[in-house]
């Protein structure tokens, strides 16, 4: 997966722990058809960051696999 770079390269963050929701939203925006798979990676990734106490929050915790565009709320 290319986190690391996406948070460097086009959010400008340093550090795993200023990561918030609106970055995990905007990696998964850029690739919808992968969505689910990558959400549930980041969602391992990030429990195990928070057992290690790398991040306080999992900015992923709460996200669905449905694209939140696409959801009738947001209409």
């Amino acid at each position: 997966m290319a986190s690391p770079r996406f948070l460097v390269g086009e959010r400008g963050k340093q550090d795993w722990a200023l990561t918030d929701v609106h970055d995990v939203e905007a990696l998964l925006a850029g690739s919808p058809k992968a969505r689910k798979r990558r959400l549930v990676v980041l969602g391992q990734f990030f429990r195990f960051a928070r057992s290690r106490k790398i991040v306080l929050v999992d900015p992923s915790h709460g996200l669905t696999s449905r694209d939140r565009a696409a959801s009738p709320e947001r209409r």
